[in-house]
């Protein structure tokens, strides 16, 4: 029994080590409970979706691979409030970034850490060291005003933004001065309350949007469906990104069977 007792201590604490990163990162048993959004989910799995703002992107095996000097943008806005989840892995060289509207994720300087930079308040947390071809595990949550990084379900990093009502998405391979070669995948979209502090018993907004506009439609109820799937996601029916373009939100729907 005694050594039973042993056996199982031990266990505990390889569990609870392997919540860690490499520097020890504080283990959060509360994260916040979200509602993924189906529609967005599918869509930023989805090559397709994206737009190469520059360098080199493919395709494979489920995941997107950026290399060199690179950047891909998101086609479609993300809600102000939102839990982003996703495993990043460098291949090459360093330098990956992920850029939100007034904050990014990443790679800075000359170590192999990931942290949040660029936000309104000064970034606390020790943030990530990795190492090339590891997984990274990464959960973004955005919510009022506070921005946390999880890292293999450890807290990194966190500050704070101005608040948003919604926010553009991209991801970089590397840059400049580190031609690197990253690895993106399994994104996972989830959406917040507008309001409520991480951790509270809130209700989270239904990830299924209240209108499903099957085609053919006419022009008005087309803007009707649009304009109603933007009220849902809090989000404006369009924005312009930083580079001057314009992108409108499309809403999930369907094609009856047999229309061609």
């Amino acid at each position: 029994m005694a050594f039973l007792g042993v056996l199982a201590a031990v266990l505990a604490v390889i569990a609870i080590a392997k919540l860690r990163d490499r520097r020890g990162g504080e283990v959060i048993p509360g994260l916040p409970k979200v509602t993924i959004d189906e529609g967005l989910t599918r869509a930023l799995n989805d090559f397709s979706q994206w737009h190469i703002e520059r360098g080199a992107w493919r395709s494979e095996n489920g995941a997107i691979i950026g290399s060199g000097n690179s950047e891909l943008s998101f086609t479609h806005p993300l809600p102000g409030n939102f839990v982003l989840e996703l495993t990043m892995t460098v291949l090459e060289g360093m330098r990956p970034r992920i850029r939100f509207t007034g904050f990014l994720v990443g790679n800075e300087g000359y170590d192999k850490v990931v942290s949040i930079h660029g936000a309104e308040g000064k970034a606390t947390g020790r943030g990530f060291d990795y190492q090339s071809r590891q997984e990274m595990k990464l959960r973004v949550v955005a919510e009022g005003k506070d921005v946390k990084l999880f890292i293999n379900s450890s807290l990194v990093s966190e500050s704070s933004r101005e608040k948003y009502e919604f926010s553009t998405l991209s991801i970089e391979g590397g840059d400049w001065w580190s031609q690197g070669t990253t690895s993106f995948a399994g994104f996972s979209l989830g959406l917040l309350p507008a309001s409520g502090g991480l951790g509270h018993e809130t209700a989270a907004a239904p990830g299924k949007h209240p209108l499903s506009p099957v085609a053919p439609l006419d022009g008005k109820k087309a803007k009707e469906q649009q304009e109603a799937c933007a009220k849902h996601l809090s989000v404006p029916v369009e924005i312009t990104n930083s580079i001057g373009m314009k992108l409108v939100l499309i809403p999930p729907g369907g094609v009856p069977d047999g229309l061609d």
